[in-house]
């Protein structure tokens, strides 16, 4: 009888565990404060990935009055900006109404955010 009628090759057994993580930033816990405001307002949200972000602020007539933020690159975590009612020429804006957008662009869909300001100056 010969060694290879009992031959069995060894057997190995591989496992595979893979995580997969969204690649997109999400942007969590908008909000301005205070709101309504007289002098200034702190807009803070939380991001949950690093992101360009851009905040933009517009009148009741779509037009933008104030840029915050124009496409920088933020790391996860808190982030805080501060609006002094003013446009970025820094004429003061009359009391109104106003929208403050937040926008990211991550590696695959954008997100976005609108937040309701009040100034009564």
């Amino acid at each position: 009888m010969s060694d290879l009628a009992t031959w069995k090759p060894n057997q190995t057994t591989y496992e595979w565990h893979f995580t997969v993580e969204a690649k997109t930033a999400q942007i969590v816990n908008a909000r301005p404060s205070p709101n309504p405001f007289k002098d200034t307002t702190t807009i803070t949200f939380t991001l949950s990935r690093q992101a360009r972000v851009t905040v933009e602020i517009y009148d009741m007539s779509a037009r933008l009055v104030r840029t915050l933020a124009g496409g920088e690159l933020h790391q996860a975590g808190d982030v805080q900006l501060t609006w002094n009612g003013k446009t970025d020429t820094g004429t003061d804006l009359a009391r109104g109404v106003y929208f403050c957008r937040i926008l990211l662009d991550s590696e695959r869909t954008p997100q976005s955010r609108i937040l309701k300001l009040a100034l009564t100056r």
